[in-house]
């Protein structure tokens, strides 16, 4: 692993440089989307021992029939379905769904089970509309497909997620997500999440208090 020291200043300057950059895009605003909150791509001491958090951001229930959840490896150009919601399935305002694969157990129960494996070296997670839309999506260290958003985020050792901070979306990857060392899956039945404002000094600290606690960047080798 390679690692580069970066003063508190200098990320200061790039966290603002980033605000003004997204201020003149269109940005997914956190108050008003699905997220994808938090992936474990590895289990420790079993590979196959995944999950998939969603969280709805947005202040209304959202049911979510004809969406789904597209996987792609590191390089891949085609989806393959992780999976696909029914009409039964929403998530509350503020709430989450949680995909276990099958067959496992992550210590919470899942509200709906998948099949395919994720990489654990580079992989992107999507949710799609039934148009094909993408709502919101992961790319993860060697990933360079179409589910990136601005960097990859660093790939999680085995045992470890990827965990979206704060529920910042800032439709950077490699800001929006850390690594988690103590997995904590949600499921229907969670809803302690605080929504986040969107307002430019709310915006500013966050940002700033994440840069300052990543003065260490780690690059996937």
């Amino acid at each position: 692993m390679f690692c580069l020291r970066i003063s508190p200043a200098v990320m200061a300057i790039v966290v603002c440089l980033n605000f003004f950059i997204a201020s003149s895009h269109e940005v997914r605003a956190a108050s008003s989307t699905l997220l994808l909150s938090e992936v474990q791509t590895a289990g420790a001491g079993d590979s196959s021992q995944e999950f998939i958090e969603i969280y709805n951001a947005g202040s209304s229930d959202m049911f979510l029939d004809d969406m789904r959840v597209a996987y792609r490896s590191a390089k891949g150009e085609t989806d393959t379905t992780v999976y696909r919601f029914t009409v039964d399935d929403m998530i509350r305002s503020h709430g989450y769904f949680l995909l276990v694969r099958s067959n496992k157990n992550v210590g919470r129960t899942p509200d709906a089970l998948f099949e395919t494996g994720l990489a654990n070296a580079g992989g992107g997670l999507a949710l799609r509309e039934s148009d094909n839309r993408i709502v919101d999506s992961l790319g993860w260290c060697t990933a360079s497909n179409v589910f990136v958003e601005g960097t990859a985020a660093v790939a999680p050792d085995a045992g470890s997620s990827l965990e979206r901070v704060v529920l910042l979306d800032t439709d950077n990857n490699g800001t929006d997500f850390r690594i988690q060392l103590a997995p904590n899956p949600r499921n229907s039945e969670d809803s302690t999440a605080v929504p986040i404002p969107t307002t430019f000094l709310t915006f500013g600290v966050s940002a700033l208090v994440l840069a300052i606690s990543r003065l260490r960047i780690g690059l996937c080798a």
